[in-house]
């Protein structure tokens, strides 16, 4: 029964949002494994892994490091701290970019992120899961904006989700056009850590037992 209750309390104490296992400052080469799934007008879809295209650290403010999702005539891209932050020049750092040269309107995109341990933390200028540092909600660009935009799949309530998905409705977003937005993600442990540092701690209160052992008997 003890044994059970030990269990039931480390499950507890490494909750995946527990403050010192989120990592708050991710960057595009961060994200490598999130799906980026295409939705284009005729019904068709199309669906591309993101990967690491830099990890150059000698640029200022992390514009160096990059990722994105490559498909048939589309992309999506981003540089820098996911938050977002000025540069020289007040340059906009940490921009997502969507590319559209598919020679078919692009309808809708669903982000995926969950998948590869990353959550968009949407909460501005606020923490309210402890240790996800404050967020940023979705904001578009001047131009070409999606018509909705939603977050779904909750990781933590209320500012932690796993998918974030832009819908541009009837319209679409022409081929050859580009679209720019922000939006702030976290990177969370994976399961398989959660739970091997649950049986480490297990393991290290079993031995410190085992060693109380001989003294209780030896008291009796």
């Amino acid at each position: 029964m003890k044994k059970l209750l030990l269990v039931l309390s480390l499950v507890a104490w490494v909750n995946p949002a527990y403050s010192t296992v989120i990592k708050s400052n991710i960057t595009g080469a961060d994200m490598a494994g999130i799906n980026v799934t295409a939705y284009f007008a005729g019904g068709g879809s199309e669906t591309a892994t993101w990967v690491t295209t830099s990890t150059d650290g000698t640029p200022a403010y992390q514009e160096g490091y990059a990722g994105g999702a490559f498909g048939a005539g589309w992309s999506l891209t981003q540089q820098g701290e996911t938050f977002g932050q000025f540069g020289p020049g007040s340059q906009l750092l940490g921009v997502w970019t969507l590319n559209n040269t598919s020679g078919n309107s692009l309808m809708k995109i669903a982000i995926d992120a969950l998948m590869a341990d990353i959550v968009f933390d949407n909460m501005f200028g606020a923490e309210e899961t402890p240790g996800s540092g404050p967020g940023r909600e979705f904001t578009p660009g001047l131009t070409n904006a999606p018509g909705s935009f939603a977050y779904s799949n909750v990781y933590s309530a209320p500012d932690l989700y796993g998918s974030l998905t832009l819908d541009w409705g009837v319209t679409g977003l022409a081929s050859g056009n580009t679209f720019q937005f922000m939006a702030d993600t976290d990177a969370i442990p994976e399961p398989a850590t959660i739970l091997l540092f649950a049986a480490g701690l297990l393991g290290l209160a079993g031995t410190r037992t085992k060693r109380q052992l001989p003294t209780i008997k030896s008291e009796v």
